[in-house]
Formats: C-alpha cells, structure tokens, sequence
C-alpha cells in the first residue's frame, strides 16, 4: 500500500501595525505548519521589516495600498496555493490565536471530516469573561443574523478569525468575492454555504 502523503499546511497572517506583535505569533506557530505568509497591509509601522531574516519558510508579501484584514488574507490564501498548501490556516497577527489549539483546527480537516473549520469562544463559558461585555453581546447578535442569513446554523461563532480550510473547497469558491474587510469571515462562511461546504466549529477559549 502507498503511503499517505501528509497534507501541506500553510499559514496566513495579514498584517496591520502588527511591527510589536506579529515576529512573536510568527515564531509561536513555526514547526507546527510547512510555511508562513506573513501579508503586510500597507502598514506605516516596521510590520515587514520586523520579519526580515525570519528564514526561507517565513514569506514576506507588501501591499502598496491598504486592502484590509478580509484583502490582506485573500492575498495570503492566493499565495499559499500558488505554494502547493493542501490545508490554509488564517490567524491574526496580534496573538489572540493559541498555537496549541491548532491541532484541533486541523484534525477534522486531515481527516475529510470537514471541508472548513472554525473556532467557537462560546463553548467555553468561564473563559469568555476575557471578553468585553459590549463585544460579547455584539458578537452573540452578529452570530445569529449571519447563521439567519447564511443557513450556516451550525457555525456559532462566526466572526472568529482562527480558521482553516482545505485547498480544495477554497478553489470551488470564488475567493476575490469575499469581502476585503472585516466581514470577510462572514462572507466566507456564506460562500462556502452555498457551495455545500462543511464547515466544522472547534471549541476554544477566548484569548485577549
């Protein structure tokens, strides 16, 4: 019997003022994913050049003008396909995603249990006292009008930034449709409803 090849994981992080924060989310994932693409969004801050030297699995790619969270990540994702990923991982860059947790973003997607999947805050109670009261509220409305609008009922927290998808769902979509702003979670999440993808929550704390 042939052996499975393991899937290629690739990370995107785009980059805004992130010069402080985001060598340090950079170096927290790095040995847990093949490669990184690190998008700096036209930042007026050292955000690129604070990358400089990170090594050949670190990539480095400017925007001239600033796109936003939803554009910096499009350009990411473009990037790592074009890369040969079987699997890619958006995180932000101001270290709100656990590096530990990213196993259980990725397991149900080795195993084609999932075509996406998403971390949900909202199973861990305790742990979402980290929130803001007015951001908990926001987001506990803002979940329900998407799933109301998407038929994504199974996705709870959809504004949630640590995400993943498998290589083959992004390229059934049309990605440069997903909106370039802070609702590109959102609009992922009804692009991928509406071409049939499963799209998996996975249960972790809320960190700030």
């Amino acid at each position: 019997m042939d052996a499975v090849t393991p899937d290629r994981v690739a990370l995107v992080i785009p980059a805004y003022r992130a010069a402080a924060t985001v060598p340090h989310v950079v170096l927290g994932f790095r040995g847990a994913v093949d490669f990184i693409v690190v998008v700096d969004d036209a930042s007026p801050d050292d955000t690129a050049a604070a990358l400089a030297g990170m090594g050949d699995d670190v990539v480095v790619i400017r925007h001239d003008a600033n796109l936003g969270v939803g554009g910096a990540t499009k350009t990411g994702i473009h990037e790592a396909l074009s890369r040969g990923a079987d699997i890619v991982v958006k995180a932000d860059a101001d270290g709100q995603m656990d590096p530990a947790l990213l196993g259980d973003l990725l397991e149900p997607l080795r195993c084609r249990a999932a075509d996406a999947t998403k971390g949900n805050r909202w199973r861990h109670g305790r742990a979402l006292g980290a929130m803001p009261p007015v951001r908990r509220f926001g987001n506990l409305l803002l979940g329900f009008l998407v799933r109301a609008a998407t038929g994504a009922w199974r996705v709870f927290d959809p504004t949630n930034g640590y995400v993943a998808w498998r290589a083959e769902v992004l390229e059934l979509i049309d990605l440069d449709a997903a909106e370039d702003g802070y609702r590109f979670e959102i609009s992922m999440i009804g692009l991928l409803t509406a071409a049939g993808a499963v799209i998996r929550d996975v249960p972790m704390p809320a960190r700030y």
